[in-house]
C-alpha cells in the first residue's frame, strides 16, 4: 500500500499534468485560429477588397446588421448562388456576430429532428433568446431544390418575429451541407440572432459534417427504430456532444438510453465533457429544458477549456478547403465544357489503347498547365 503522501504528490502532479496540456492546446488553436482569420482578413477584407464593393452590397450588409428579416433573407439567396455578391456580403459580416452559439441537430429520418428544433426554438424564446434555424431539406431530383419548406415546419415558431427561418436544398459537396451553410449562418448571427440551430437531413455525410459548422451537435435518436446501432457505427457518436433519446414515452427507450451512456462513457468522453444522454418527448415539449441546460453548459465548458477555440479553428479551416475546393471544381467545370476540350476526349477515347482513367488523368495535368 502506497503512503498518502506518495498517493497525494502523484494527484497533484497529474492534475499539473493536465493543466499544462490544456494550456498548450489553447495556445495551439488561438494561434492557428489567428493566422487562418488573417488569411481570411487579408483575401476578403482588405481595404482595397471594401472599395470594390458594390455600394448596394454594402448597404444590404447594414439592413442585416439592424436586423431586418427581409434584407437577411435576400442576403442569404446571394450567398447561396455562390456568385461574387454574395462573397462580398459574407466577407462584409465576416467579423459581426461572433457571440451567437451555433447547435447542429443530426440524427436517423424520423428521429423527431424537425419538432425537436421546433421545441428548442420556442423554449429559447421563453427564455429572451433570439433564434434563427437553418433547416437542411433533402433535394428534388425535378427542380434540385429544397423538397421540404419554411410552411410546411416550425409552424408555431415561424409567426413569431423573434425567430428566422431558413430551408435549404441538401446539394453540397459533402452530400448534405453545402459550403455555404456556415456563410449563410454568419449572416444569421450578424442579424443579431443569437442561437443558431441547423437541422441536418439526417442521411448521408451531412450527420458527421454538421460538426464543421456547429460548436455543439445533439444526436437525436429514438427507440425501435432500428437505427441506434448503424448510428454508433457512422461516425456520428464521436461528433455528438449531447445525445438525445426523442419519444421516451415508447417501449425501449430505456434500453437505448442505458446503451448510450454506456457507450458515450466508454468513447465520447472528451477532455472533462461526458456527452449527456437525455429523455425528451418534443412533440409535447417534455425534457426540452434539459436539452437547452445541456447545450449551455457545453457551451460554457467549450469557453472554460479551450476547445472552443480549438474547434473553431478547425470549422475555419474546413470553410477554406470548402472554399478552395468549390472554386477548383467551378474552374474544372468550365474547362470541361469548353468544346475544344470536349473533342480532344472524344478523339482520345476513340483510340482504342486510351481508358478513361488515363484520359481524366491527362486532362487534369493540362488543366494544372493552363492547357
Amino acid at each position: 500500500m502506497k503512503p498518502a503522501g506518495e498517493t497525494q504528490e502523484r494527484k497533484e502532479r497529474k492534475e499539473r499534468e493536465r493543466e499544462n496540456s490544456r494550456v498548450f492546446s489553447s495556445l495551439i488553436a488561438s494561434t492557428v485560429l489567428w493566422l487562418i482569420s488573417w488569411f481570411l482578413l487579408r483575401v476578403f477584407a482588405s481595404s482595397r477588397f471594401n472599395s470594390r464593393i458594390d455600394p448596394p452590397i454594402q448597404g444590404l450588409a447594414a439592413r442585416i446588421r439592424a436586423g431586418e428579416r427581409g434584407a437577411l433573407a435576400r442576403g442569404i439567396s446571394l450567398v447561396e448562388a455562390g456568385d461574387t455578391r454574395g462573397r462580398e456580403l459574407a466577407a462584409l459580416l465576416y467579423h459581426d456576430g461572433g457571440a451567437a452559439h451555433t447547435v447542429g441537430i443530426t440524427g436517423p429520418p424520423g428521429a423527431g429532428k424537425s419538432t425537436l428544433t421546433d421545441a428548442l426554438t420556442r423554449a429559447y424564446r421563453q427564455r429572451g433568446e433570439r433564434v434563427a434555424v437553418l433547416a437542411i431539406d433533402p433535394v428534388s431530383p425535378l427542380t434540385g431544390g429544397a423538397t421540404l419548406g419554411d410552411r410546411t415546419r416550425m409552424m408555431a415558431a415561424a409567426s413569431d418575429t423573434g425567430v428566422f427561418i431558413r430551408s435549404s436544398a441538401a446539394r453540397g459537396h459533402d452530400s448534405g451541407l453545402g459550403f455555404t451553410a456556415v456563410q449563410v449562418m454568419r449572416l444569421m448571427a450578424a442579424a443579431g440572432y443569437g442561437r443558431v440551430l441547423v437541422e441536418t437531413v439526417g442521411t448521408g455525410q451531412d450527420g458527421v459534417s454538421v460538426a464543421s459548422v456547429a460548436a455543439t451537435v445533439l444526436l437525436v435518436q429514438t427507440p425501435g427504430t432500428g437505427d441506434e446501432v448503424q448510428a454508433l457505427k457512422a461516425g456520428v457518436l464521436e461528433i455528438a456532444d449531447v445525445f438525445v433519446v426523442n419519444k421516451a414515452e415508447t417501449p425501449g427507450a430505456d434500453a437505448l438510453m442505458y446503451d448510450l451512456r454506456d457507450v458515450a462513457h466508454a468513447t465520447g468522453t472528451r477532455g472533462d465533457w461526458t456527452p449527456p444522454v437525455l429523455p425528451t418527448t418534443a412533440i409535447s415539449g417534455e425534457g426540452v429544458p434539459a436539452v437547452l441546460d445541456a447545450i449551455e453548459a457545453h457551451r460554457a465548458h467549450l469557453d472554460a477549456s479551450g476547445e472552443g477555440e480549438a474547434r473553431r479553428a478547425a470549422r475555419l479551416l474546413a470553410e477554406v478547403r470548402a472554399l478552395v475546393r468549390h472554386d477548383v471544381l467551378t474552374a474544372m467545370d468550365a474547362y470541361l465544357r469548353d468544346a475544344a476540350v470536349t473533342d480532344r476526349v472524344h478523339q482520345a477515347l476513340a483510340m482504342s489503347d486510351e481508358d478513361p482513367l488515363a484520359v481524366a488523368h491527362a486532362l487534369f495535368m493540362q488543366w494544372k498547365r493552363g492547357e
